[in-house]
């Protein structure tokens, strides 16, 4: 599993940190390798977040930026996805990618 908005596979940092992780590419070409080797099936979850809407301020939060931040997150989500599944498109055993948010 991976995760957009850090955890504990190899993405720490930001949205969209998994294209510059090597820890992060290296596990999913070692689960690929496993997968290869066993005729298994890889699937990639790949966790997205809801944006951080900071609370408690003095003054509401223009829509503007809320819709930003959401778009933001949606955008950086897709890149993560895409790169997921280029990396995993390059692997020799059968994989999938599911994107999913919470």
């Amino acid at each position: 599993m991976f995760s957009t908005n850090g955890g504990s596979h190899g993405l720490q940092g930001h949205p969209g940190a998994f294209r510059r992780s090597p820890i992060g590419i290296k596990r999913v070409e070692a689960a690929a390798r496993l997968a290869e080797r066993h005729d298994a099936h890889l699937t990639a979850l790949l966790w997205t977040m809801e944006p951080w809407i900071p609370i408690g301020l003095d003054a509401p939060l223009p829509s503007s930026i809320v819709e930003n931040l959401e778009r933001t997150a949606a955008e950086n989500a897709e890149r993560a996805k895409a790169t997921l599944e280029a990396l995993l498109a390059r692997q020799a055993c059968r994989a999938e990618c599911h994107a999913m948010r919470c």
